[in-house]
């Protein structure tokens, strides 16, 4: 039986690809989708946030190259058991890759 293939936490070859190689612009961009990660994981701490919450999280993910958080939030939106959980732990690393990967800059 294969193993399934887990998205990456942090795409850096996406998101450098996505901002042409512009650090600037990725810093920009990984700030912004921070803000976003810790708004986010602030919301399911008080319950499952909205529908519109969670599709921006997926689009802004796909952007960055945070497939594992995409791929979680997508699990979100078409309700699957334990959803809600998956996301925060791939929010958490998230959190924790783009918060490594901004103090190398």
């Amino acid at each position: 039986m294969e193993k399934a293939v887990q998205p990456a936490i942090l795409d850096l070859a996406h998101l450098e690809a996505m901002t042409f190689g512009d650090r600037g612009l990725q810093d920009e961009v990984l700030r912004l989708f921070l803000a976003q990660i810790r708004s986010l994981r602030e919301r399911l701490g008080e319950g499952t946030p909205d529908a519109l919450a969670i599709h921006s999280i997926k689009g802004a993910a796909r952007g960055v190259g945070a497939g594992a958080v995409a791929a979680a939030a997508e699990r979100v939106e078409q309700a699957e058991v334990g959803a809600v959980a998956d996301l925060d732990a791939a929010l958490a690393a998230a959190e924790t890759a783009i918060a490594a990967h901004l103090q190398s800059f």
